[in-house]
């Protein structure tokens, strides 16, 4: 019997972050799927500008075009999305929780997802996707996507 693929939702970039996270610590998987969550933001917010007539050149200096970009972080692309409706409040929520995680991720050696600091925003994330409390934390991250 021919072994069965695994189908995903939104082709191959679910593939690429599942891919991304096997195998690594929890501080990895918070820092990959925050930047993949902020490089699907920033292609939102570019389909958007765009139909409003904004040329690549001016949407690579808002959102891209270096560290001092209008919209070169998660948090600025956040807003952005929540601003001009292009996320509900609820996603808007869970988006700020990660980059919550993210930034704790980012200043520390190691993190495990049980960590007290993490805990709130663990909370938050679980409650979106209406996970129990008592459901494991890997769950949250394996619904990522669905944001």
């Amino acid at each position: 019997m021919a072994k069965q693929q695994r189908q995903f939702p939104y082709g191959d970039a679910d593939e690429t972050l599942v891919l991304a996270l096997g195998g690594e610590s929890d501080r990895a998987i918070v820092l990959i799927a925050v930047e993949f969550i902020s490089d699907a933001l920033e292609a939102l917010i570019r389909l958007r500008i765009s139909k409003n007539g904004v040329g690549r050149a001016l949407q690579d200096k808002l959102l891209s075009g270096s560290t001092t970009a209008p919209m070169y972080s998660i948090a600025m692309r956040t807003n952005f999305a929540r601003a001009f409706g292009l996320i509900g409040p609820k996603t808007f929520g869970a988006l700020n929780n990660l980059r919550n995680m993210r930034n704790h991720c980012a200043h520390k050696t190691y993190v495990s997802l049980q960590d007290t600091d993490l805990q709130r925003d663990v909370r938050g994330l679980r409650e979106f996707y209406g996970l129990r409390s008592t459901e494991d934390v890997d769950e949250c991250f394996k619904r990522m996507w669905e944001l």
